[in-house]
């Protein structure tokens, strides 16, 4: 001021440095006396937004195992104008979490000015998880032993990414061969996890029956003289089988000797369970008259008055 120097200035208005746009300050100045000057020429000052956001990935890249939720967990988004704008976060692409294979999900954004920024997160579907085995039934069984097939109950087996699959035994029970066996289960997907019942079945195969043990019908009498054939037993156990070949006989017949002898029988099965004895008894009777044979000729002519010799 002419009168009073160096004075301060008013400006009309005040730059925002967040708001993009154009303004125009103009400015003025009063001296002691009232008297206002203003300024013949404005500033014009542009704010401008010629930078993109910033966009990242919460987590980056991800393994998911198969059949197990996903859970995205997003991304964050600022723009150093328009500042916070991960609520404007735009996503594309879905994960099946039963699809093994790599997987997409696309990220976007943009700014009130129309600049854009995207990102891509990888998410791999995997299976690492082997099936679960579960056994079905009682876990102790006791069948006897011969008393015909073995009807196994089983175990399911589930896998988290394919579902229910096939459970095998690790081996048969045969019905026929006494004797404890331990039956576990596996199942394997198709990933190559093999999974394991965490308990086993235990099967017995028990012989608790003796043998049967038959007399062969035979004569009860022989005749006194007259060779004594033994017709024998049989034997027979249901989980060895016939055991004819193992019966013991104790006693004989003298087919001399008039009256009643016995035979006995006994026979005894791997397992030590035995059957018998049986008797067999047989009388010996004398039922035949002597047989005569006439010595010398049957014909025989001798003269009257001289001494007879029979040759009997």
């Amino acid at each position: 001021d002419a009168c009073a120097g160096v004075l301060s200035t008013d400006q009309s208005t005040t730059v925002n440095p967040n708001q993009p746009g154009t303004v125009t300050i103009s400015y003025s100045a009063t001296d002691p006396s009232g008297n206002t000057g203003v300024s013949a020429t404005g500033r014009t000052v542009t704010v401008e937004d010629t930078l993109p956001p910033t966009l990242s990935l919460v987590g980056g890249a991800q393994n998911l195992e198969c059949g197990s939720p996903y859970n995205d967990p997003g991304a964050t988004a600022n723009d150093q104008c328009a500042g916070d704008l991960t609520a404007s976060i735009q996503k594309t692409g879905t994960i099946d979490n039963r699809n093994l294979s790599t997987q997409t999900l696309h990220y976007t954004v943009q700014d009130p000015s129309g600049r854009s920024a995207s990102a891509d997160r990888a998410v791999t579907v995997r299976d690492t998880l082997a099936p679960s085995v579960t056994v079905q039934g009682e876990l102790s069984q006791q069948i006897e032993c011969g008393s015909g097939d073995y009807t196994d109950e089983g175990a399911t087996a589930n896998d988290a990414c394919e579902g229910p699959l096939a459970a095998v035994p690790s081996t048969a029970v045969d019905p026929n061969v006494p004797g404890t066996v331990t039956v576990t289960y596996k199942a394997t997907d198709s990933s190559g996890n093999e999974g394991t019942s965490a308990t086993g079945r235990t099967v017995t195969v028990a012989d608790t029956l003796p043998p049967t043990l038959v007399l062969t019908p035979g004569p009860q009498n022989l005749e006194c003289g007259t060779p004594f054939t033994d017709p024998g037993a049989t034997a027979n156990d249901l989980c060895f089988g016939n055991l004819t070949a193992a019966i013991q006989k104790t006693g004989s017949i003298d087919n001399k000797q008039l009256g009643a002898q016995s035979i006995s029988y006994t026979v005894q099965d791997p397992g030590g369970r035995t059957a018998g004895p049986l008797t067999r008894t047989v009388t010996v009777d004398d039922t035949l008259a002597p047989a005569i044979t006439v010595n010398g000729p049957l014909d025989q002519t001798f003269e009257c008055g001289s001494a007879y010799v029979d040759p009997g």
